[in-house]
């Protein structure tokens, strides 16, 4: 396997684009994922961030439209493509790691008929190469007797085993670009570890590119190249990891930061961002975090800010910092 670049360009995926108040799901999204490396999408519910990874492998729901923008997967240009041509390239050059596992195994086929399937189809091997591959790929997610789960029925997995599973029917068809939506969801947070330690030796292993979406920044210090965070459709602040979690720029980073417990600090009240994510049908004119914001001042309700560079390969839109010429 080898990682794509990923790169999207002033995306914009609307509900119902052709009445009077489109739902904007997503709207002027920038992202760019340099091949073989992992990038975290991060964010409140309703932020976007499902449906960008949905965007990106061309499985968002019949009513959304992209309106503007493009998807560039390597080559290939996504939203240019038809549902015959994304078919192709589904599993085979971006798969992805859906929320919950259960929705997404079949609970009447065994886990190595589930494996085993999608590359006799996709690939083309035979019943005994998929085997021999679906063996090494258990193995590859931390299965100890792989022999054994190939026989298994779903059902008979713990959550974090079905969740690894799901890792190991993603890379099955040797993708350049892995989407995992919210991974860890519902899992005990020694699980969580587990899944995350997990993903971030499949990626180091095979050299693919990856998308990592998540609501909880704090999953994504140990496997994340670089960290967008997203608000509303778009983002608000691109910097290494390094670099995010040293000094956050955006008050919307700040304010998720602030939210997660640590043990190395003062028991004190843990700070909420006060309000919710803007109703997508009816955006604030301006910056959207602004209505939230406790520094807003007169331009953010008037203009929505430009990407400004706050650092070295760091950018952030806000209007606390000098604009940038067009």
């Amino acid at each position: 396997m080898k990682g794509k670049s990923l790169k999207i360009t002033d995306l914009a995926l609307w509900f119902n684009a052709d009445r009077p108040n489109p739902i904007k799901a997503i709207d002027g999204l920038n992202l760019e994922i340099p091949a073989g490396t992992t990038l975290a999408l991060v964010g409140e519910s309703g932020c976007g961030k499902t449906m960008t990874g949905l965007s990106i492998i061309g499985l968002t729901p019949a009513a959304g439209e992209v309106v503007r923008g493009s998807i560039t997967l390597g080559d290939h240009e996504v939203t240019a493509m038809s549902e015959r041509e994304l078919s192709k390239i589904r599993g085979t050059e971006v798969a992805m790691i859906f929320q919950e596992p259960m929705t997404s195994l079949n609970p009447l086929m065994t886990i190595g008929k589930q494996l085993t399937e999608a590359m006799e189809v996709q690939l083309g091997f035979s019943r005994s190469r998929a085997n021999d591959r679906a063996r090494d790929l258990l193995h590859l997610v931390g299965f100890a007797n792989p022999r054994q789960t190939l026989g298994d029925y779903p059902h008979r997995l713990s959550g974090g085993m079905r969740q690894r599973v799901m890792i190991a029917l993603a890379l099955a068809c040797e993708p350049s670009l892995l989407i995992a939506d919210e991974p860890t969801t519902a899992l005990d947070v020694t699980i969580q570890a587990q899944v995350l330690a997990v993903l971030r030796h499949a990626v180091t292993v095979t050299g693919i590119s990856m998308l990592l979406i998540t609501h909880d920044l704090a999953v994504v210090s140990n496997i994340a190249d670089r960290v967008a965070v997203m608000y509303s459709g778009s983002v608000v602040e691109n910097a290494t990891t390094t670099q995010l979690f040293a000094d956050p720029s955006h008050p919307y980073t700040r304010g998720l930061l602030a939210a997660i417990p640590t043990l190395d600090r003062e028991i004190v009240p843990l700070r909420s961002i006060p309000g919710g994510v803007p109703d997508p049908a009816h955006l604030p004119v301006g910056c959207r975090f602004a209505p939230r914001c406790s520094q807003a001042f007169e331009p953010c309700g008037v203009s929505f800010p430009r990407a400004t560079n706050v650092g070295t390969d760091h950018r952030v839109h806000c209007f606390l910092y000098p604009q940038e010429s067009k």
